[in-house]
C-alpha cells in the first residue's frame, strides 16, 4: 500500500459554515477555530473548506446559499468521512429583535416558527446526502450593543430546541452554551480574555482555541 494511497484514504472533508464566528481570519485577524482545529488535530489529515460569511443568517443566507456554485453537496468526497459543521443562529436572533422591536412573543415565534423548522429541514437534507452534521449552541450575546440582554433571553429558545436534535437532525452537538468560559450569560465580561473588545460576541484567539478543542471531541467520534 503506497504512502499516497494512505494519505488519500485517511483524509477527511470538513466543510465549515456560518457567520463571523467561524470566518477565517476572524475579527482582529485572529485565526478562526476551524483553521486552529485543522492545524492541531493529529488523528487524520483534514481537507477544510470554510464557507462562513460575516453577517450571514441561517434563514436568509446560509440555507438558501447551499447548492450554489460555491458550496453544496457536490463537495462530498467519495470514500472519505465528510463532515458539515455549521455555527449559526446569532444573527437570526438579532434579526428577530430588529424585526419585532419590543415584542418578545413575536421574536420568539420567529425563532420557533421560522428559524428552527428551516434549520432542521436543511440539516436533514445534508445528512441524507451523506454528511455527518455537527451544530453548535450559542455563546454569550450580552456584548451586543443595546440588545445584549434581549438576545440572551432569546438564546435559550434556540439552544434548548437544538439540544434535542442529536440523532434526529444532526450527529453531534457542541454545547458552547454550557461552557463556563464562553457560554454562560455575561461570560464576555466575566471572562474577557476569551472575547474581543469589539462590542460583539467575537472570540479572541483564546476563545477560538477553546472552540477548536471542543469541536475536536466531536470529530473523534466520526473519523
Amino acid at each position: 500500500m503506497t504512502k499516497a494511497y494512505l494519505q488519500i484514504k485517511y483524509q477527511t472533508r470538513l466543510v465549515a459554515d456560518g457567520d463571523s464566528l467561524t470566518v477565517n481570519p476572524g475579527a482582529d485577524n485572529v485565526i478562526g477555530w476551524p483553521s486552529v482545529f485543522v492545524s492541531t488535530y493529529a488523528k487524520k489529515s483534514i481537507s477544510l473548506l470554510n464557507h462562513a460569511i460575516s453577517g450571514d443568517k441561517l434563514v436568509l443566507n446560509t440555507i438558501p446559499q447551499w447548492g450554489t456554485t460555491t458550496k453544496g453537496d457536490n463537495q462530498l468526497v467519495s470514500n472519505w468521512p465528510n463532515v458539515y459543521v455549521v455555527w449559526g443562529g446569532t444573527n437570526d436572533i438579532q434579526f428577530a429583535i430588529a424585526s419585532f422591536p419590543g415584542d418578545f412573543t413575536s421574536q420568539s415565534n420567529y425563532i420557533t416558527g421560522t428559524v428552527l423548522p428551516q434549520f432542521s429541514n436543511f440539516l436533514d437534507a445534508r445528512r441524507a446526502a451523506g454528511w455527518k452534521v455537527v451544530i453548535f449552541t450559542l455563546t454569550d450575546l450580552s456584548s451586543i450593543p443595546g440588545i445584549g440582554s434581549q438576545a440572551n433571553a432569546l438564546r435559550p429558545i434556540f439552544d434548548n430546541a437544538i439540544k434535542t436534535w442529536t440523532g434526529l437532525h444532526c450527529d453531534y452537538i457542541v454545547d458552547l452554551a454550557s461552557n463556563s468560559f464562553i457560554g454562560l450569560d455575561n461570560a464576555s465580561s466575566n471572562n474577557p480574555s476569551y472575547f474581543l473588545s469589539d462590542n460583539l460576541p467575537h472570540l479572541s484567539q483564546a476563545g477560538q482555541n477553546l472552540v477548536a478543542q471542543l469541536f475536536s471531541n466531536a470529530m473523534n467520534g466520526f473519523i
